[in-house]
């Protein structure tokens, strides 16, 4: 019984750890990586994102129609 108890709480963490690979961009906006306050990568190609999981890595999104 305490097995199943700890499969379950490492299924858990490995599918929070693999969420935390990946983001979306929205049609109507971009994003910029950076890492460090440094701009890494702009990605305005819409969809499904990767990135690395740790936190130095932040995403910062800005709409596409403010942009002229």
């Amino acid at each position: 019984m305490k097995w199943i108890i700890i499969l379950i709480a490492a299924i858990v963490l490995g599918l929070l750890i693999a969420a935390s690979f990946f983001f979306t961009v929205d049609e109507s906006e971009y994003a910029v990586l950076t890492q460090f306050g440094n701009p890494i990568k702009t990605l305005e190609q819409a969809g499904l994102q990767h990135k690395l999981p740790w936190q130095t890595v932040k995403i910062g999104r800005a709409s596409c129609r403010e942009r002229v």
